[in-house]
């Protein structure tokens, strides 16, 4: 059972690339931490107890692709840790305690897919999702607090599919004319439950 990441002696695995670390009692991911791991693709942190990533810990993961952090009491406190993941494809940051992504860094994201935040206090995601993923396909929000869709939100995201908001705590998510003009939204009667795309 490792409680911190200076435990693992990592730095015979430069190849490894896929390194699962879930269900321990990680709370802290110290700087540098992977940073002998320059292959690592698979990340699995989660149901830990991580409440703090340091914003230099993932350096050198320029190759990461898949990331989970679900099930840890992250909060949405100033990180930035995901700056170095430009080849991130899916995220998972479900089950935490955040309020808020917008400080993680997934403005150079540009090849992330999916996204999966359900569970979390969530508010407001209008500045959290990276700016140029042209090929984001699945956001998923649901069981959230967020209220309000800023219109023109996800006009940039040209491959966007599904979007998922079902059962937000806040109040009802209504389908809006959010996308490109090419694309509408739909959702099931009054209900904010998962809007896809189709066209207009």
């Amino acid at each position: 059972m490792f409680t911190n990441l200076t435990e693992l002696a990592l730095g015979n695995f430069t190849r490894l690339q896929t390194l699962d670390l879930s269900d321990n009692t990680i709370s802290y991911i110290h700087p540098n931490a992977f940073n002998n791991l320059t292959d690592l693709r698979n990340l699995d942190l989660s149901d830990n107890t991580i409440s703090y990533i340091h914003p230099n810990a993932f350096n050198n993961l320029t190759d990461l692709r898949n990331l989970n952090l679900k099930s840890n009491p992250l909060s949405g406190n100033g990180y930035q840790f995901l700056l170095p993941c430009s080849q991130l494809t899916v995220l998972y940051i479900g089950s935490n305690m955040l309020d808020t992504i917008d400080n993680f860094g997934l403005e150079r994201a540009v090849s992330i897919r999916k996204i999966y935040c359900s569970y979390n206090d969530l508010r407001d995601i209008n500045q959290s999702l990276p700016p140029n993923s042209s090929i984001l396909y699945t956001v998923d929000f649901k069981f959230n607090n967020i209220e309000v869709l800023k219109s023109g939100i996800f006009a940039n995201y040209t491959n966007l599919y599904e979007i998922v908001t079902e059962k937000t705590r806040g109040k009802e998510l209504r389908p809006l004319l959010l996308f490109q003009s090419s694309l509408i939204a739909t959702s099931p009667q009054n209900e904010g439950k998962r809007w896809k795309l189709q066209s207009a």
